[in-house]
């Protein structure tokens, strides 16, 4: 496996958190679907803190940050459909998505696009509804589906099974994170999807790194074990 992970988010600020301070690539789409190198974003947005969570716990990862500029507050599945067709070409086997839909529109493609990349070889991990509803890329089942472990104390791995015919979750994971401020102080994360997500993406890395773990039932298999074993 090659050390880059993808992240679809809203871009990374790279002078915010001391583990952050590169990237391999950074990538934007407008609501167009139009793609352009990106300048690195200059302020600490949630990617950033993604980015940072990933690092803390793969520090020999390397990121390609996908950054999915909203119109009106909003990104379209169709961004995010074009951020994964990107991803694919590029062959990068690990994708963290912190984005999603909770709606119906565009699902079709959204799950070709996705059953594409899994069929390429490439492990997609996306964040589930903080609420609890089915959201999509995470209830498909080529998809590691991830959210917030609420309990307050957590297996020694961070993460435990999880089984769901509604959201299609996969893992609940651990959200709260500190990380380090080029300032000195700590900041500490909620309990988010998006974050427990993350963390579940550093793990997989890890794992991908040692072993060879191509498809998401593989690499699912290998995470129970873990899971059986704490």
């Amino acid at each position: 496996m090659n050390s880059v992970i993808g992240l679809i988010d809203n871009g990374v600020f790279l002078n915010h958190f001391v583990n952050l301070t590169e990237l391999a690539e950074s990538i934007s789409i407008d609501s167009e679907c139009n793609l352009k190198m990106s300048s690195r974003e200059r302020w600490l947005t949630h990617g950033t803190i993604c980015a940072s969570i990933i690092k803390k716990y793969a520090p020999n990862s390397e990121i390609i940050s996908i950054c999915l500029k909203p119109k009106n507050n909003m990104t379209s599945v169709k961004q995010l459909i074009a951020a994964i067709d990107l991803l694919d070409k590029l062959e990068v086997k690990l994708i963290n998505i912190s984005v999603g839909t909770v709606g119906y529109n565009d699902l079709v493609e959204l799950k070709g696009s996705i059953e594409n990349a899994s069929n390429n070889g490439c492990v997609l991990v996306a964040s589930g509804d903080n609420h609890g509803l089915r959201a999509y890329p995470s209830y498909f089942e080529s998809v590691i589906g991830v959210a917030q472990l609420n309990e307050k104390l957590v297996n020694l791995c961070g993460f435990t099974r999880h089984s769901s015919l509604i959201t299609g979750i996969n893992y609940l994971a651990n959200g709260v994170h500190e990380l380090k401020q080029l300032s000195g102080n700590n900041y500490i994360t909620p309990n988010a999807a998006s974050f427990s997500t993350c963390y579940m993406t550093a793990c997989i890395f890890n794992l991908m790194s040692n072993q060879t773990l191509t498809e998401v039932p593989a690499v699912i298999n290998v995470l129970n074990e873990i899971t059986e074993t704490e």
